[in-house]
């Protein structure tokens, strides 16, 4: 076993069904981001938008979300967290990378527009291996998505 370490989860929003054992709890880290974006304009007062990315630090992978989810703190084996790819800081160039291309793509822009992290939160999303019928899967705590694994 593991050194213990204290890390954010994001709050599930799925449960395992009764039935399968669960065998250990696994750990992938994400990062989400709170953007400001201003879209200046040659007439007229800038458009200020803010939108949230969520940056896969595994597959060093941006993508849009609602918004920052509930997490809470817990103290897990450093065994069952996925070794992120990405730091903290090519995390956010990822994430201001992303909003520039959601501006540009979705938005008339004539002038470079301005990003600016307003906040961001580390966390991991909790996956359960499960046992099932002599198998083994892989449960998605947000999703509820199942993946067999072996």
């Amino acid at each position: 076993m593991g050194s213990l370490r204290k890390i954010l989860v994001i709050k599930p929003l799925k449960q395992v069904p009764g039935g399968p054992k669960v065998i250990a709890k696994l750990y992938y880290p994400y990062e989400v981001f709170e953007i400001n974006i201003s879209i200046r304009r040659i007439l007229g007062e800038p458009r200020s938008l803010r939108i949230h990315v969520l940056v896969d630090r595994a597959r060093a992978r941006a993508y849009a979300t609602d918004a920052i989810p509930e997490t809470y703190e817990d103290e897990v084996d450093e065994d069952f967290i996925v070794k992120p790819r990405v730091s903290g800081e090519a995390s956010a160039k990822l994430a201001r990378k992303f909003a520039l291309y959601y501006v540009t793509r979705y938005w008339r822009v004539m002038l470079a527009p301005e990003i600016k992290v307003a906040r961001s939160v580390e966390a991991y999303k909790l996956y359960w291996l499960i046992k099932m019928a002599g198998k083994t899967y892989l449960f998605d705590s947000i999703l509820g998505d199942v993946e067999e694994i072996g």
